[in-house]
């Protein structure tokens, strides 16, 4: 991939499908930063007013909003065309139902153009996200406190042992546009869930990390029909299962182990979030074919890499991967605190 040139500081990609009731909202926290930001408003085949909404924004903030309009190929076809126009140094998502902190975000401006000015770009810029529950109205702050040293430049080894909740997400991961395009990446289209390989891939090819301790990210969940609502996970329990084995697929834990131990425990944890989340909604569809499919799955695992297999039946995700059904229960019961305790999904 091409791409433009880094005329920008900043790219936020905001893939957008039938978004018109609230990218506005989303809209509105984004384009007040001044012209170092690019928002990249991508309509994905859309057929209520999301591109008309875009193209209103695109007039309203020249040089700020960019509304492009493509047929339907889901989120990973819209974040392809994001990557391929982006002209940002630094890439980011921001989906179209979650906003973030207009404040945090001139912050986090200052010190990504702090570090360009002192000729100091890292590879990864990494903020705090905040689980927001619109049901019940709560919230949960995921941070990296102890985990990544606070506002200097570090490397993989600088890292400590994560919490069992601080989980490198994509809302939380600001890369480098270089490293994202060095990488390769290019994600399935067509497909939900997506999100994780846009997370892993690049993962191996940032050697400087950069950590403030900002709440940029608000993500949402409890909205009626979006793609993480348990009923949706489970028509498109297809698509999860099909990203997770692309994840196994692409996953070097050995060539990871060589760049670092601590890039190999970070990734592997996400790897086995994956898992785990499969055979959990797995479990919670509870039919014979999809206890099948997670039997299938854990041995697709085996199959792969016996070494990486080994590495994630002794994580939580193993823990949880029970094979009778009272042990499937404790999984399903375990997993549901947990999500109550820490308000994810």
């Amino acid at each position: 991939m091409i791409g433009m040139p880094h005329s920008k500081l900043l790219t936020i990609a905001v893939p957008a499908y039938n978004s018109e009731k609230y990218l506005s909202k989303c809209l509105d926290t984004l384009v007040h930063s001044g012209d170092e930001v690019e928002v990249l408003v991508v309509n994905d085949g859309s057929s209520d007013g999301t591109l008309d909404l875009a193209r209103a924004y695109e007039q309203r903030y020249p040089g700020v909003v960019v509304a492009v309009d493509q047929v339907n190929r889901n989120w990973g076809g819209a974040v392809n065309h994001a990557i391929e126009l982006a002209s940002g140094e630094y890439f980011y998502i921001v989906d179209s139902d979650d906003w973030l902190d207009p404040d945090v975000l001139n912050v986090v401006l200052g010190k990504l153009r702090a570090l360009r000015d002192a000729g100091n770009l890292v590879d990864l810029f990494v903020v705090n996200y905040i689980y927001n529950r619109v049901e019940d109205d709560t919230r949960h702050t995921i941070h990296y406190r102890k985990l990544i040293p606070q506002d200097r430049v570090v490397g993989w080894d600088d890292l400590s042992v994560p919490k069992i909740d601080q989980y490198l997400m994509i809302h939380s991961m600001l890369y480098r546009t270089q490293v994202i395009r060095e990488s390769k990446l290019v994600l399935p289209e067509g497909m939900s869930y997506m999100d994780s390989l846009l997370m892993l891939k690049p993962l191996r090819f940032v050697k400087s990390l950069y950590y403030h301790d900002c709440d940029l990210y608000w993500y949402t969940i409890g909205r009626e029909g979006q793609s993480i609502e348990p009923e949706v996970l489970k028509r498109h329990i297809g698509d999860q299962l099909h990203a997770t084995r692309w994840a196994i697929d692409g996953f070097d834990y050995k060539d990871l182990q060589e760049i670092s131990p601590r890039l190999a425990s970070c990734s592997l944890r996400y790897l086995s979030a994956m898992m785990t989340v499969s055979s959990i909604h797995l479990f919670q569809i509870n039919t014979p074919e999809s206890i099948e499919d997670n039997r299938k799955l854990w041995e697709y695992l085996r199959e792969s890499d016996p070494v990486l297999y080994r590495r994630l039946h002794a994580s939580f995700a193993g823990l949880v991967a029970r094979r009778t059904a009272p042990g499937r229960a404790v999984a399903k019961f375990g997993y549901n605190v947990a999500a109550k305790i820490f308000k994810f999904a």
